[in-house]
């Protein structure tokens, strides 16, 4: 039907405008005409089809709108809980970090602890080195001691002891030898 009718509306305009063309000037106004009758009649045809086209787009439009709306809140909401992760999460940063202090603090006390019985056990393993070398060095001087007094006392017996003298050494020399030895 739409089409009959454009069908019609061309041919009435194209009658209109030969005429208008044809020379007579007293017709111009049938161009004017002619195309006020095209618009009216365009109007009158598509008055329906454009009605519904823009029913259609206004009912679109708000759906849009209501979309977006439904959409602006959800960001809303996503951005309020984000917000909220966000604040949690520097609690934990800050918790995670005590702990971490904690944790530190407890394997400085570790070490320290470790470090205060190692440098004791050293000291007392320098005490007993120091000890055991102190006996062997007295050891040692009275050896030194004993050979020297032994080869002066030697040379002084052999000097000024007489026989008699020196078989009463031997003998006073054995049992003081049998009674440290058992």
């Amino acid at each position: 039907m739409i089409q009959n009718t454009l069908l019609a509306l061309t041919i009435v305009g194209w009658l209109g405008t030969a005429e208008a063309a044809g020379g007579e000037t007293g017709l111009a106004f049938w161009p004017v005409f002619n195309f006020l009758l095209l618009m009216g009649l365009l109007a009158f045809a598509l008055r329906k089809p454009i009605g519904v086209y823009l029913k259609t787009r206004h009912e679109g439009v708000k759906e849009e709108v209501a979309k977006a709306e439904a959409v602006r809140l959800e960001a809303e909401e996503l951005k309020t809980k984000y917000q909220q992760k966000l604040s949690s999460l520097d609690e934990e940063v800050d918790k995670i970090l005590n702990e971490a202090r904690k944790m530190g603090e407890q394997e400085r006390k570790k070490i320290l602890d470790r470090a205060e019985r190692l440098a004791e056990k050293i000291r007392e393993d320098a005490i007993i080195a120091a000890e055991k070398e102190k006996g062997r060095l007295i050891r040692k001087l009275e050896q030194k001691t004993l050979s020297g007094a032994s080869v002066e006392a030697a040379k002084m017996l052999k000097n000024k002891a007489t026989q008699a003298d020196h078989q009463a050494f031997v003998q006073e020399l054995i049992r003081h030898l049998e009674t440290q030895h058992g």
